[in-house]
């Protein structure tokens, strides 16, 4: 799920918006600079697009809805890897703050033809806060993923911290985020600890009032049960529509 955010006023706090910005840029290239390479690492190229429509917030009810699909593609674009269906329903706590509990369905289509399902279960937390011109946002998730063969469900915790910052003339932002994935539990297809980190930097642009368009480049770096580990080079492209 990717909530597109708005650029939002610079606001007032301890920190100075500049100083927000820094801590958080040191964060992501920290991130970037720790994540494990070796030369048994199995890279690829690939690309992903993602289709959302949610609810606005500020009306007067606080519950939102949301709805996602993304597609994701491996050797390059020649096959389909993984389809993402995600529904959810939020709740907003405070202008900044809002609880979500949604679904996926999420085949995959390995090169052997097979097809395996994963459903997950997941919720939610995400926040956001003006950092002078721009905006850094925190999204907490944690995941139940039952998949097809496995022993038991997968328990999942998912950290992401994303800064965005509008551009002269107000149309295009600049991007960049980080998550990090952990496995609580093992299982059968599962190991507990570092699951996989992705790393995004790109662009937004408003294409009208209601419609934004993001791209950019996503480094995946997978922790694998067994064999190597991979790291995924990824085009992603997210279209999101607000109503």
């Amino acid at each position: 799920m990717n909530l597109l955010i708005p650029s939002r006023p610079a606001g007032h706090g301890t920190l100075s918006g500049d100083s927000l910005q820094r801590f958080v840029w040191a964060l992501l290239l920290v991130a970037v600079a720790s994540t494990p390479t070796s030369a048994q690492t199995v890279t690829d190229g690939r690309a992903w697009w993602n289709v959302t429509a949610q609810e606005k917030a500020g009306t007067p009810s606080p519950w939102r809805w949301y709805f996602e699909v993304q597609g994701r593609m491996r050797d390059g674009v020649g096959a389909l890897d993984q389809l993402l269906i995600r529904p959810a329903v939020g709740y907003d706590l405070t202008p900044r703050a809002s609880l979500w509990i949604g679904y996926g369905y999420t085949p995959s289509f390995p090169a052997s033809g097979d097809v395996l399902t994963e459903n997950r279960l997941w919720q939610q937390l995400s926040w956001t806060r003006p950092a002078g011109a721009a905006t850094w946002a925190l999204r907490s998730r944690l995941e139940q993923r039952a998949l097809e063969g496995n022993d038991g469900a997968a328990v999942r915790a998912r950290q992401q911290v994303r800064l965005t910052r509008p551009l002269p003339g107000g149309r295009v932002s600049a991007i960049v985020w980080d998550e990090v994935f952990v496995h609580l539990n093992s299982t059968r297809r599962t190991a507990s600890g570092l699951d996989q980190n992705r790393v995004f930097g790109g662009v937004g642009v408003a294409l009208t009032p209601i419609a934004r368009l993001e791209v950019g480049y996503m480094n995946q770096y997978i922790n694998s049960l067994s064999g190597p580990a991979r790291s995924h080079h990824i085009v992603s492209g997210v279209l999101g529509v607000t109503f």
